[in-house]
């Protein structure tokens, strides 16, 4: 009967034709845009979600069904878009029960002793006064009594980062009391009220450790030429105590052009330059030659020691039993400055070598470039630099001669 009507009517015929190239020519339309296959996976990060057009659905899809279409590749749209991981729940788990690992790692071992001293002491403390332990309150009343019972400000302010610290590491996810208004105001208060001007330590010259030298390796004992070794290499390498104390025979080698190597096993701050080795001269050609000192040094060290500067007792007829432990700081400073005294100078601290040869370097006229020097003593920032620079007269006028005043 349908039939029968459209073929009676040709104007019927003609509407059915033309709506038929209308859909052949959506379709081909449609082609023409490629649009995407239907996912149901999580959307690519960086992309722009739409909803499909009912029309282009081959197969019946939940409503919650998406398209993907990749959105546009600018810069700075993609670095503030947030990136997400297909991670199973179990990966999470463990990645999160790692925080405190990497947490811990971000320090260096001897910090972490001196921090973990403050840290159950603080801990003694809220327990003793039924305190909480992440509190602003518990916090600053403890940095105060310590600043109070030391009378100085410098094992209060470590205190507070060694709370800050374990805070952290306890409870990653919270805020640090030692973070607080309150705690950072306690802080300056105690740096005003405790604070003193710091006294610095009066640096060695290269005069000095001749003397020191020549005086310590013609007593003909064993003691004094330890102690000659160590102030040499300590000078020359301006080591810290710490990276001088830890070193083994096996640290120190002599190149074939007669330079020294030392591998520091302890090294501050090697991370900024990617270095623990550290070259120096070996002749002078003057009297000291370091070379001569280090290896004369060297083969009396007995093969089954392996501290670079170990302890020893003498036992009968002078032998030499060494022990398997290195030298103390206690034990060289008494010796350093025994050896100071000794050539009529007046006994200061250990870090007077690093300093005064520091210093030395800086004002040389041959003084090398700041990132090498940096390099060299293993500072962070080579800007350390400035703080060992002396002026000379000329520099300190020029300001005031700058003025008009003085044409």
């Amino acid at each position: 009967m349908l039939l029968a009507l459209i073929f009676a009517n040709p104007s019927i015929l003609f509407r059915v034709s033309m709506f038929r190239g209308d859909i052949a020519k959506a379709a081909a339309k449609n082609q023409a845009k490629k649009w995407l296959p239907i996912t149901l996976g999580p959307p690519h990060p960086h992309s722009r979600v739409f909803s499909a057009p009912a029309s282009v659905r081959r197969d019946p899809q939940p409503a919650t069904a998406r398209l993907e279409v990749p959105g546009p590749s600018n810069a700075k749209k993609r670095s503030n878009a947030r990136f997400s991981f297909n991670i199973l729940s179990e990966e999470v788990d463990r990645l999160r029960a790692a925080v405190p690992e990497y947490l811990a790692d971000a320090v260096r071992d001897s910090t972490k002793k001196t921090y973990s001293s403050f840290w159950e002491r603080y801990k003694r403390f809220c327990n003793q006064n039924s305190l909480p332990l992440n509190d602003a309150e518990s916090v600053s009343i403890f940095l105060i009594a310590l600043a109070e019972k030391t009378e100085n400000r410098k094992s209060s302010l470590l205190a507070k980062h060694a709370l800050k610290y374990f805070l952290k590491l306890e409870l990653p996810s919270r805020k640090s009391a030692t973070d607080t208004y309150l705690v950072g105001r306690i802080s300056a208060a105690i740096s005003k009220k405790f604070g003193k001007p710091v006294k610095k330590t009066e640096g060695l010259k290269s005069e000095t450790v001749k003397k020191l030298l020549s005086k310590l390796l013609s007593s003909g004992s064993f003691k004094d030429e330890r102690t000659a070794v160590f102030i040499l290499l300590q000078f020359i390498f301006m080591a810290r105590f710490e990276e001088m104390a830890r070193l083994s025979k096996s640290n120190v080698s002599i190149s074939s052009e007669g330079n020294i190597q030392i591998i520091f096993p302890s090294a501050k701050n090697y991370e900024k330059w990617d270095a623990r080795t550290s070259w120096a001269q070996g002749t002078t050609g003057g009297e000291i030659e370091p070379i001569k000192i280090v290896q004369g040094y060297l083969a009396k060290l007995s093969v089954k020691v392996n501290w670079l500067f170990p302890n020893f007792r003498k036992g009968r007829k002078g032998k030499i039993n060494f022990c398997d432990k290195p030298l103390s700081y206690d034990n060289m400073l008494k010796l350093f400055k025994e050896a100071l005294i000794s050539i009529g100078e007046k006994p200061r601290g250990l870090h007077g070598t690093r300093s005064g040869a520091i210093s030395e370097a800086a004002n040389s006229a041959r003084k090398p470039e700041r990132e090498v020097t940096a390099r060299h003593v293993r500072w962070k920032n080579p800007e350390m630099l400035d703080l060992y620079h002396e002026l000379s007269l000329d520099n300190k006028l020029a300001p005031s001669r700058a003025l008009g005043l003085y044409d």
